[in-house]
């Protein structure tokens, strides 16, 4: 059966309600002739009902189209979204362990992501094959700041001591100090940056599985008028 939106009701009952007035008027004065004096003013009306019960059925479908659209997005990217946040999250579980620096070049490698930008990269497409691009950046930038750091830490660490084992000189020992601290200081941004980057994907899959189900039920009573 066929129903009215709001905009056609509204519009609807506005002009029966003018219309019934005039005639009501009429009938009272004991003549319908008065009526055709306000013929004008009523065919008015009506035209402009027409035209309200159109704007409002053309906004009405453009929010439609936009959560629909929105809706279709949300579900495109939301297993990419879920994947980066599963990896991000174990990734850190494992960071937080007992000594983590001692076996981040194992965590790095069990993930393929050990090496310069373009090695790490091809990790992460490994890994992530479904998330967005940008999510893919914000990893990429992190994950090679942390081998930056390591490498740091591990071409600092050989400059403690000379080719043949014994302690280096004293201007090595202090470069070894400083690219030590840079690299600890690299590993620690790092390491504050993927608990930031967990957190904002936690947040948008909460906020996405709470939208998505507003989303389709007002499409679909959309669609049941």
């Amino acid at each position: 059966m066929c129903t009215y939106t709001r905009g056609q009701t509204i519009a609807v009952t506005a002009v029966a309600a003018f219309t019934a007035l005039l005639i009501g008027i009429a009938v009272g004065k004991g003549s319908l002739d008065g009526i055709k004096e306000w013929q004008t003013v009523v065919g008015a009306m009506m035209a402009l009902a027409a035209v309200i019960v159109a704007l409002w059925n053309v906004r009405r479908q453009l929010r439609m189209t936009l959560i629909a659209r929105e809706e279709a997005l949300m579900e495109e990217r939301h297993p990419g979204l879920q994947q980066a946040a599963n990896f991000v999250q174990f990734f850190n579980m494992k960071l937080s362990i007992d000594n983590a620096c001692e076996k981040l070049p194992t965590l790095l490698r069990e993930y393929n992501i050990r090496g310069l930008r373009n090695e790490v990269e091809k990790g992460l497409d490994q890994y992530l094959p479904l998330t967005d691009a940008t999510t893919r950046f914000l990893l990429l930038q992190t994950l090679t700041l942390l081998n930056s750091g390591l490498n740091l830490i591990e071409e600092g660490s050989g400059l403690a001591k000379s080719d043949d084992g014994e302690p280096a000189d004293e201007t090595d020992l202090q470069i070894s100090v400083e690219m030590i601290a840079q690299g600890q200081s690299f590993i620690d941004r790092a390491k504050a940056d993927l608990i930031n980057i967990e957190a904002m994907l936690s947040l948008r899959l909460h906020n996405w599985n709470e939208r998505l189900p507003h989303f389709r039920a007002e499409i679909e009573a959309y669609f049941d008028r």
